[in-house]
């Protein structure tokens, strides 16, 4: 039988009185017994809040795990919005890379790529297929082979040259173009005249030594290179042109000692064995024993 509370007037008469004092007794304790908060229906009979969330009683860590199920193991943590376990939600987070949708990983967008790996794709650093893929770097803006430099052509050096040269290739240098000939060191083919090539050369035999400006050998058979570059040599250029004759020394002297005892062509001091690369060679049988032979 449901328990409600009476109040009886002063006025009342003996009979109702005692009719009254029969009714069971309430427990004030079965009317209020929750913690929850009360509102008051029109009726005027009171009902517990069934709206509300007991859970933003307890510790807001512990409700965060909650929130995630299967619960989250250290170091992930809960994010109480997604309702997922998440590495991050920051880049402090992360030790390394960058936090992108609760994950740290290595890059968000090719600005956070370095020349080797300039492309962001899938949030991993990749190999660049295009110069766009460079555009945010300040000297080395051009994609060549997967890796973003400084230029492949002359047009993409404004001041300079592009080296083709083991050493500095893909780098803008400083030179002239068209202005290297005989014998004369090169890092492109466009430093070298007009009708010659950037060819590399060995001494001794099959070790590389440097490159040169070589003439390109005539292609007639009346004529054929002159003295001293009458040696031939078959070979792509430095940039990578195809394979053409090119007139050279012998390969057992060097452009150096060429160069050398055109400019001092009489031996001496300035003569030497055949394992110096500067060295000219002497022929004493030669009616002028003195005169440099190459």
């Amino acid at each position: 039988m449901p328990c409600k509370i009476h109040y009886i007037p002063f006025n009342l008469e003996l009979g109702s009185l005692l009719l009254l004092l029969s009714l069971p007794a309430c427990n004030l304790s079965d009317t209020f017994q929750s913690n929850a908060p009360i509102k008051e229906e029109r009726d005027g009979s009171v009902e517990k809040d069934s709206t509300h969330d007991s859970t933003k009683d307890s510790d807001p860590e512990k409700t965060a795990t909650n929130l995630c199920s299967p619960s989250c193991v250290d170091p992930m943590f809960c994010d109480q919005n997604l309702r997922k376990c998440i590495a991050c939600f920051d880049d402090p987070d992360c030790e390394s890379g960058y936090c992108v949708d609760g994950a740290c990983v290595e890059c968000a967008d090719d600005l956070q790529c370095e020349p080797e790996r300039s492309s962001c794709s899938n949030n991993i650093c990749q190999p660049c297929t295009t110069d766009t893929h460079c555009a945010h770097f300040p000297s080395t803006k051009v994609c060549t082979k997967g890796k973003c430099v400084q230029c492949t052509q002359d047009s993409d050096c404004p001041m300079g040259l592009c080296s083709f040269e083991k050493n500095t290739k893909n780098t803008c240098v400083s030179g002239l173009a068209k202005s290297k000939t005989h014998c004369q060191s090169c890092l492109s083919d466009s430093q070298c005249q007009d009708g010659y090539r950037c060819t590399p050369m060995q001494y001794p035999e099959n070790i590389f030594h440097g490159n040169y400006c070589l003439e390109i050998a005539p292609t007639t058979a009346t004529a054929d290179c002159l003295a001293p570059y009458r040696f031939t040599l078959n070979r792509p250029s430095l940039n990578g042109q195809p394979a053409v004759r090119v007139c050279a020394v012998r390969p057992i002297t060097t452009c150096e000692a060429v160069l050398s005892v055109q400019i001092n062509p009489f031996c001496g001091t300035q003569s030497g064995g055949r394992g110096d690369k500067n060295a000219t060679l002497c022929n004493p049988a030669d009616t002028m024993p003195t005169r440099a032979i190459l």
